[in-house]
């Protein structure tokens, strides 16, 4: 899904969720294209997901280069 590591969709699996919010569905690939994303959604929608998985799949995928990855949620 999305294109995010398989241990990734393990984890998210092993939480319980089985289908990603609308936000996360606007979000997650173009973060996962390195892309600048400004998400307005209620409290609850998913948001922290839709930056956070991306970056983890990043980082996970570069973790020599990983060291100059900046994040602001």
């Amino acid at each position: 899904m999305f294109g995010l590591q398989d241990d990734l969709l393990k984890a998210v699996a092993e939480l319980g969720w089985t289908r990603p919010t609308p936000i996360q569905e606007q979000a997650i690939l173009p973060v996962m294209q390195g892309r600048d994303v400004v998400g307005v959604a209620q409290t609850g929608t998913g948001k922290t997901g839709a930056y956070v998985l991306p970056l983890m799949h990043r980082i996970l995928a570069h973790h020599q280069a990983a060291k100059g990855v900046a994040v602001l949620i």
